[in-house]
């Protein structure tokens, strides 16, 4: 029984209009973040090529120690090959590190320094796709999946069959969920496929598995919040009450939480200001030079 309700489910959603849609939708947006992360990381690359031929130079050029050492040098630090699928921290990371005889090493420059929309929005990336996007569509697949037919009358059908209700529920949660992963999965792939193709993008085993685990840690995202969406749609009658409350749950999981956790954490745990920290290496400096 649980096999044919699994089956039917899958059916109505590989064959719907809304995994094609969610396909269509997928695939473009992947390939548009691989193809501009790919350029900014080869911008990156050739400015750390730069740095790193200057360097060399200036090394060579340099016969005094002390002068060296007095006016110092700058490292550039290399670009991370992943932050083409996903950036995390590296917008917000020094990119040049500067280094002398008498001071401490002087972190600058950073992409979110040098581009206020992503120091605000963040860098459109697969993790800003799949938290963003594709996680308001996972649940919106699913709001009407239980109280519409409520609505259709044929729950009811169902249910006088001698059909157990967690039967009917992990069949349809399965269905939906395999349905919904499908279309993503492929998109993924493709995004991926699009991604050993280019230039200069060197892949290892480390890397290989870090996608791997990224891939799984998007789909399990995408389960949390079908279930979630199922869940709505299972306590609600309407399906314009279930797809209000997805919204809402959206709205508050994606753009409510994360910028309240970090107010949050600075609360309960402070961190020291710019001021402070400049203070002390200002009394590290003094100590040195005595």
């Amino acid at each position: 029984m649980l096999r044919h309700i699994f089956e039917k489910e899958l059916k109505d959603c590989l064959y719907g209009y809304r995994s094609l849609i969610l396909f269509i939708l997928s695939t473009a947006l992947f390939l548009v973040a691989v193809v501009a992360g790919t350029q900014e990381y080869q911008a990156a690359l050739q400015e750390y090529r730069l740095a790193e031929v200057t360097l060399r130079q200036h090394l060579a050029s340099e016969t005094n120690l002390y002068a060296l050492g007095n006016f110092g040098f700058s490292l550039a630090k290399p670009p991370q090959v992943l932050s083409v699928l996903v950036s995390g921290v590296e917008p917000h990371a020094p990119r040049v590190y500067s280094f002398g005889l008498y001071s401490l090493p002087e972190p600058q420059g950073s992409l979110a320094s040098e581009n206020p929309t992503v120091a605000v929005f963040g860098a459109l990336d697969l993790s800003f796709i799949v938290q963003v996007v594709l996680g308001l569509a996972a649940l919106l697949f699913t709001f009407s999946a239980i109280c519409g037919e409520k609505e259709m009358g044929t729950l009811k059908l169902q249910l006088a069959n001698a059909l157990p209700k967690d039967v009917l529920l992990v069949g349809k949660m399965t269905g939906n969920l395999v349905g919904l992963l499908t279309p993503v999965i492929l998109a993924f792939l493709l995004a991926c496929i699009a991604f050993l193709n280019f230039r200069d993008v060197p892949l290892g085993r480390a890397e290989i598995l870090r996608i791997v685990l990224l891939g799984a840690t998007f789909a399990l995202y995408l389960a949390v919040m079908f279930a979630l969406g199922l869940c709505i749609s299972t306590f609600t009658t309407r399906s314009t009450t279930a797809f209000a409350l997805c919204l809402v749950a959206w709205v508050v999981l994606v753009g409510i939480i994360p910028k309240f956790a970090v107010l949050a954490a600075t609360r309960l745990v402070p961190t020291e200001s710019l001021q402070e920290f400049e203070l002390k290496k200002l009394q590290i400096h003094r100590r040195g030079s005595l």
